[in-house]
């Protein structure tokens, strides 16, 4: 046995590959990581050590690996939740609550981004460097972490006044959006994205404009919307495990028997779908000062439908290559782990609304749209152009 070790350096070499190789993978799919090593035959007079030896130091690091993660829910449906939560957060693109009350029509063009994450997530803030490292923490003590985003990135909507042909101070709606990424295929990354979105609006005016004499405060009155908002996203990435290049051959070489390890070309394999209908209910007054700034409040809530599922594997072979003689590989190693499953979006999301934006006569110069979901940690915030006249 003291020759093999000698000569068949398994244990030091085994630990550096995985080391290298699979650290990068452990915070984010690694518990219950599944190592299988290669079964050896042949009539080399020390194999049967050589192979439980491989095995004992397989089983090493599946261990250790498992401890490190332990902790982590292999289906967090708090942070699946949290993506169909923020597909929610983010469905009011190209918004028009700063300038409700417009006379015949209003066009707008614009962007929305959707977040949760719980309020102990400041850190964010504090100390980029360390996010991951913090994020990684948070989901072993907790097992599962409500953390979640939702980008859309090119919405429109269509608004007109219905009051000289059905009925006064009611206005209505059209809204979509779409954004689809060109499939990025780089040798160390593969990724696609994809969203787009359609609904109706509705808003009622329960108190008229109030404008002061020249124009110079206007009050918007109080204005009532509701709609029905669909949405889909959705979200492939393909992730090497090991860096561009590969470990070095001086590392995967086992001793001076001339045989290496080879893990084949793990990656990890990342899925998201969302699908979520929205209703939002919405109390809004806004002001224009000085013909060109324009201020907005709000209350309301956001109904949340939908599910979002995810699911994220990571597979391998692992095979034992230039044998000496006397030993062959019956059957290869494997790598493997999995996550994943399916949530809903919170039911109902209570909101306060804001927004701040430029305007000249009807032009829309700059609108920037915030909301806080105070009950259940969540903003979105977006930036929004047209006309409204």
């Amino acid at each position: 046995m003291g020759k093999m070790a000698s000569g068949f350096r398994v244990k030091k070499i085994l630990a550096v590959v995985f080391l290298l190789s699979l650290t990068g993978m452990a915070s984010l799919f690694a518990f219950d990581i599944d190592f299988i090593p290669p079964t050896l035959g042949g009539s080399h007079p020390a194999r049967s050590e050589i192979q439980r030896e491989l095995n004992r130091i397989f089983a090493e690091e599946k261990a250790r690996y498992n401890e490190l993660v332990e902790g982590i829910d292999p289906n967090p449906q708090k942070l699946i939740g949290a993506f169909a939560t923020s597909s929610v957060f983010s469905s009011t693109g190209a918004s028009l609550r700063t300038f409700q009350g417009y006379n015949t029509f209003a066009f707008t063009l614009g962007a929305m981004a959707g977040f949760q994450f719980p309020v102990s997530i400041n850190y964010m803030f504090r100390d980029m460097e360390y996010i991951g490292d913090k994020l990684f923490s948070d989901m072993n003590t907790n097992s599962d972490l409500r953390i979640g985003m939702n980008p859309q990135m090119i919405n429109a909507q269509l608004g007109i006044n219905t009051s000289g042909f059905l009925l006064k101070g009611l206005c209505v709606g059209l809204k979509g959006g779409y954004m689809s990424l060109p499939p990025l295929n780089l040798d160390e990354l593969q990724m696609s994205f994809q969203t787009w979105s359609i609904g109706g609006m509705i808003n009622y005016q329960l108190f008229p404009q109030i404008r002061m004499p020249g124009g110079i405060i206007v009050w918007r009155g109080i204005n009532l919307g509701t709609g029905f908002i669909y949405q889909n996203t959705s979200f492939t990435m393909d992730v090497p495990i090991i860096p561009d290049g590969g470990v070095s051959s001086d590392l995967v070489n086992i001793g001076d028997t001339g045989a290496t390890l080879d893990l084949g070309d793990p990656k990890i394999n990342f899925r998201f779908g969302v699908n979520t209908y929205t209703v939002p209910l919405e109390v809004v007054t806004s002001v224009r000062l000085l013909g060109f700034a324009n201020f907005s409040f709000g209350t309301g809530a956001d109904f949340g439908f939908g599910s979002a599922s995810m699911s994220g594997s990571v597979r391998s072979e692992i095979n034992l290559k230039n044998l000496p003689d006397g030993l062959r590989q019956t059957q290869p190693g494997r790598m493997s782990v999995s996550i994943g499953g399916s949530n809903s979006p919170a039911l109902v999301n209570p909101k306060i609304m804001a927004s701040f934006a430029f305007s000249a006569g009807p032009a829309i110069i700059l609108d920037i749209p915030f909301t806080y979901y105070f009950l259940n940690e969540g903003y979105n915030i977006g930036v929004t152009f047209g006309i409204a006249l």
